[in-house]
């Protein structure tokens, strides 16, 4: 986006959660949308945002009644599943392009590896790089720290002089000499 397109135009962010467990134990849907939401004003902030849980031990095998369902039963299944022979459900284009995808990666474990580790070498270098600007900026602050406490120090040591100075001329007003004081 550039400055004043219209927000309309921001393809929505959506997070799929596929999990091999219940997270939600009490809830008995599979696939639980979330949003960002303010409860005490009772606002979604946007739909664009959204995180869809889906948890694979809640489905049930035999309700595939649309895409969505066969997504979750690939999800579920789909080590079980004879790529070349697929069940009747997972005949559709779609999903043979999706299990084409799977076997390239898992007959082709090189380029799987190499993959992952590209991956691995992206977080690594984004994790390096964030540290990096942390110390950099703590090692900024510390040097901000410190000039100040030599300034602060500086004015305490002119401050101290000065009333030492103040000092020996009342001293000598009274006819003391500020040598003579121990």
């Amino acid at each position: 986006m550039l400055e004043g397109d219209n927000y309309k135009k921001l393809k929505p962010v959506i997070s799929i959660w596929i999990l091999n467990f219940n997270l939600f134990e009490n809830m008995e849907e599979c696939h639980l949308p979330f949003t960002v939401y303010n409860q005490k004003h009772q606002l979604t902030l946007s739909n664009q945002l959204a995180i869809h849980l889906l948890q694979l031990p809640k489905w049930k095998q035999e309700n595939v009644k649309n895409e969505k369902d066969r997504w979750l039963y690939l999800f579920k299944e789909g080590k079980n599943i004879d790529s070349n022979n697929p069940p009747k459900t997972l005949d559709t284009k779609e999903m043979k392009q999706v299990m084409t995808i799977l076997n390239h990666f898992s007959e082709n474990q090189k380029n799987y590896l190499l993959y992952q580790s590209r991956l691995d070498a992206i977080f690594q270098h984004n994790t390096i790089m964030d540290d990096l600007k942390e110390k950099t900026i703590e090692k900024e602050q510390a040097e901000r720290e410190a000039e100040q406490a030599v300034k602060e120090a500086e004015l305490a040591q002119k401050k101290a002089e000065h009333q030492t100075k103040q000092l020996a001329a009342k001293l000598r007003e009274l006819g003391i000499n500020p040598n003579d004081i121990q």
